[in-house]
Parts: C-alpha cells; sequence; structure tokens
C-alpha cells in the first residue's frame, strides 16, 4: 500500500490552498506530491484568480538532498500559476531562516505559528485587493 505524506485541501472561504507535508521523502512520495499538487493547481488556475498557499512544513523532516530541491523547484515552478502569497509554517527558528534564505520571494514567508501565518496573508490579500 502506498503511503501519502501530505495533505492538500482548499479553503473556500479564505480561497487558500492548504498543503501539510509530514516525515521523511524519497523521490517516489516527491512524485506522488507533484502529481496531485499540479492536479490541484490546474484546476484553480482554470478559475481565472489568484489564490494564496499556506504550506505546514512543522513535521516535515531534514530531506536529503534530492528531495529537498526538487521540493523547491515545485515551489518555483507553481509561481508560473498562480501570483498568490505563500506562507510556510515551520517548527523552529533555524527552519524559519533556512526556508527564508532558500526560498527567497517576495510573496513568500516563513512562520512558527500559524495564527501568524494566516495574519499576515489575510493583511496581504486585502492589501493587493485594494491596489
Amino acid at each position: 500500500m502506498t503511503e501519502y505524506r501530505f495533505d492538500l485541501g482548499f479553503d473556500e472561504e479564505r480561497y487558500w490552498q492548504m498543503i501539510r507535508i509530514y516525515g521523511l521523502w524519497d523521490m517516489p512520495q516527491v512524485e506522488r506530491f507533484q502529481v496531485a499538487v499540479a492536479t490541484q493547481v490546474m484546476a484553480l488556475a482554470q478559475r481565472g484568480r489568484a489564490w494564496d498557499l499556506l504550506i505546514d512544513a512543522r513535521d516535515f523532516a531534514v530531506q536529503p538532498p534530492a528531495v529537498a530541491d526538487r521540493f523547491e523547484a515545485l515551489l518555483v515552478a507553481g509561481r508560473q500559476f498562480n501570483t498568490g502569497y505563500t506562507a510556510i509554517l515551520v517548527a523552529s527558528m533555524l527552519s524559519k531562516m533556512q526556508v527564508e534564505r532558500v526560498l527567497r520571494h517576495e510573496r513568500l514567508r516563513a512562520f512558527l505559528d500559524e495564527a501568524s501565518a494566516a495574519a499576515w496573508l489575510v493583511e496581504r490579500r486585502a492589501s493587493h485587493d485594494a491596489r
């Protein structure tokens, strides 16, 4: 039986894609994730409206370099389909600093708690929509 170490969802009210990733991954796990996320992203892109993204990576282990590189490439590739904001929840200050260093982007931030991440997404979306 295939084990999936991720959960995908979408909050229609907030218009957020929600992704929870956890555990230690191998390349087949990354490939399963890529297919599932691509399917969801393509469906959302057809709506013609930018959405925000909340990634809960608090239980995501330190990954092998090949997995980490592929995951980074997936996040970068996703930007061609969506101009929304991305908040990533992490478990430690070290993880927060690494995410912000490696995934540097003006529409992405890392957070240690969900309330702060949600508040930032709401504030960014309100600011963007007000323009």
